[in-house]
């Protein structure tokens, strides 16, 4: 069924776009799924063909595997960080019963967690920043982004702040699932 889809894609897509769907397919199915239960480093191999969808959306329409495909990528890419620690420390016990190794559970801390939490939030407020250079986008989308950003980014400090309390993570959690869908809208609406 994957394979009938894959060439319906190449042929009423294009060949790059059906590529990328059967890399994040195969990277998602065969790499990241068995690491789960082997390194906390799965997540960041679980974030490749989780940031496939932005790029392989972006070649659909553009048809070029352009700056502003790979900003898109990055974005998504790095947002999942944030965002996916929250939900490991949340339910970390949850995890660890069904044998997968996650960061906050891989021996670091809950400091550790929020503080790297807090590093991913602002590379992925600076990368939402580097869609103005690279675009024709106004001034009226680096204030929304800038916004968005300082929100985002005081829902990661309170983590770092108090790491223990699950209110902090959290807040991690609803804001990262609030920011993405509304810097991309604002991206939208600002072109």
């Amino acid at each position: 069924m994957g394979g009938s889809g894959g060439f319906g894609v190449a042929w009423w897509v294009n060949l790059p776009v059906a590529v990328l769907g059967a890399i994040s397919i195969l990277l998602y199915a065969f790499v990241y799924t068995p690491l789960k239960r082997r390194t906390h480093f799965s997540t960041a191999i679980g974030a490749v063909p989780g940031a496939i969808p932005p790029l392989a959306g972006w070649v659909a329409a553009q048809g070029s595997f352009s700056v502003e495909a790979w900003l898109l990528f990055a974005l998504q890419f790095v947002w999942q960080f944030p965002h996916f620690w929250a939900i490991a420390w949340l339910y970390h016990d949850e995890y660890a019963k069904a044998g997968f190794r996650m960061l906050p559970y891989a021996g670091a801390s809950a400091e550790v967690t929020a503080r790297l939490s807090l590093l991913y939030t602002l590379m992925m407020v600076a990368l939402s920043l580097l869609f103005a250079p690279f675009t024709t986008l106004s001034w009226l989308y680096l204030l929304g982004a800038i916004t968005l950003g300082l929100w985002v980014f005081g829902a990661a400090y309170r983590f770092v702040k108090a790491p223990q309390l699950p209110q902090s993570a959290r807040g991690v959690l609803i804001s990262s699932v609030l920011y993405l869908p509304l810097l991309l809208v604002w991206l939208i609406l600002s072109t």
